[in-house]
């Protein structure tokens, strides 16, 4: 497996390449780029997928549940958005979470307590 750089600016760290010719997505740094829309279900894919990055744009409509699928998902940064609705459970799968930031949404309800799951939070 090789890795190199796809985008500059830090869009797109790195796309690693598997002897299928298959590409995987390591992470995804997208913020302040006015990107406006909805976190798709299919999010859920990104299961190689380190760094989430979409802060600061206009991204709407709720957290989908398949987040719970990016296991190795490290970075999760959505804040400055109009998220909206509840934090997921599943969000409760990401045991290898470190860093979440979601303030400045409009996400309402309570805490999961899934949320006490991911000890690697900082």
């Amino acid at each position: 497996i090789t890795s190199e750089p796809v985008l500059s600016n830090g869009a797109m760290d790195a796309v690693s390449e598997s002897t299928t010719k298959e590409f995987i997505i390591v992470s995804i740094d997208l913020e302040l780029n006015n990107i406006v829309g909805t976190l798709p279900d299919e999010i859920g894919f990104l299961t190689d997928c380190t760094v989430l990055g979409l802060f600061g744009n206009d991204l709407s409509g709720t957290i989908p549940t398949t987040i719970g699928k990016m296991v190795a998902l490290n970075k999760l940064w959505l804040e400055e958005n109009n998220l909206g609705g509840s934090l997921p459970s599943e969000i409760g799968l990401l045991v290898g979470l470190d860093d979440i930031s979601i303030y400045e949404n409009q996400i309402e309800g309570n805490i999961p307590t899934e949320i006490g799951l991911l000890n690697q939070l900082e």
